[in-house]
């Protein structure tokens, strides 16, 4: 109805929105907080992919780290030459090393060869995933340990300098080494420090050593992947020397393949590069001057990457591609050069 208020017309009429300019605020609403929901899912989604990238990166750098600093150390003896020496175990009871330390066994891989590997695993070493490489080294860890004195007799106390970084204790693996020789044995006691001095109970050594030979702890680790409690496959360490279960150094390590550069002309120089069971086929562990690792490092959550475009032709290479599972995969590559094996051929 329509009346005059005022000489002005009014309507008393409802005014507002029609039902058609109703649904279209709502709609319009709707893909405006569907945009923002959408917003905000890539943002989270892109966050936990640059985190997870981040920490690949970061185990990758850790795992190449300790490898590099441990493999490059093989068949360090001190001023020996392994070539001249053969450190002699005198340790009791004998530690179950993979093999004596020579030339031929400071650094020794096994190939997966479809169903085993060549050579055999080292014992005790369990849960190998299998198409992974496994690597030994052994060697002599320097840690500032020197004779303070002669030894009066080859059953004496050896008493070195401490304070030293070699964390002597009971049942700790050491190897004592001159120019000549070197002895592997055991420590017997607490091996106590008092006025500068550790000293280091063992059973009798093979010679008399002077103030001019050195202990240092002996290492024998095998590398391998095995997969976690969690599932996760994971790069392993099994110390031989305390004969400890193997330890888990870094998870998300899917695969590990080591060749090996062969030195055939004698002149520390790598004249090509093959698998472990080609090294052991000609019986050639010894002309081993260098190692090149190749290894495949995963997200240890899956990311949802499975619509990811694959440009990494490299993870192809291992039998999966960047982002099978949903998880992102990356390769990584370093070249180890044996510092002590050039000086010994």
């Amino acid at each position: 109805m329509i009346r005059k208020v005022d000489g002005v017309l009014m309507n008393n009429k409802q005014a507002g929105l029609s039902l058609v300019e109703l649904m279209v605020s709502i709609t319009i609403g709707l893909i405006l907080i569907a945009g923002t929901i959408q917003i905000y899912v890539n943002s989270k989604q892109t966050y936990r992919v640059q985190n997870a990238n981040s920490r690949v990166q970061e185990n990758a750098r850790f795992a190449l780290n300790t490898l590099t600093s441990n493999l490059r150390q093989a068949g360090f003896v001190g001023c020996a030459n392994l070539n001249k020496v053969t450190p002699k175990i005198v340790a009791s009871p004998k530690p179950t090393f993979p093999d004596d330390l020579t030339a031929a066994s400071a650094v020794k891989g096994s190939e997966y060869t479809g169903s085993s590997w060549t050579p055999a695993v080292p014992t005790g070493v369990l849960g190998v995933v299998a198409n992974t490489d496994v690597i030994t080294v052994q060697y002599a860890k320097g840690c500032g340990a020197s004779l303070t004195g002669n030894l009066a007799s080859k059953s004496s106390d050896i008493k070195v300098t401490a304070p030293n970084s070699c964390g002597l204790k009971k049942d700790t693996i050491v190897m004592i080494s001159d120019c000549e020789k070197a002895d592997i044995f055991n420590v017997t006691n607490d091996a106590g420090e008092s006025g500068g001095e550790q000293t280091l109970a063992h059973a009798a050594l093979s010679k008399e050593y002077q103030a001019d030979a050195e202990v240092y702890v002996f290492n024998s680790s095998t590398y391998f992947i095995s997969n976690n409690p969690a599932g996760i496959p994971s790069l392993y360490i099994k110390d031989h020397a305390q004969n400890t279960d193997a330890v888990e150094l870094i998870e998300g390590v899917e695969n590990l393949q080591v060749t090996y550069g062969l030195d055939d002309g004698n002149d520390g120089v790598p004249d090509r590069y093959v698998a472990a069971n080609t090294v052991e086929t000609a019986a050639r562990w010894d002309h081993v001057v260098s190692l090149r690792l190749r290894m495949l490092l995963r997200t240890t959550d899956n990311v949802q990457a499975s619509n990811f475009t694959d440009t990494d032709t490299t993870v192809s290479s291992f039998g999966t591609s960047a982002y099978s599972g949903g998880f992102m995969r990356k390769v990584f590559t370093t070249t180890i050069q044996l510092r002590n094996r050039s000086l010994v051929l």
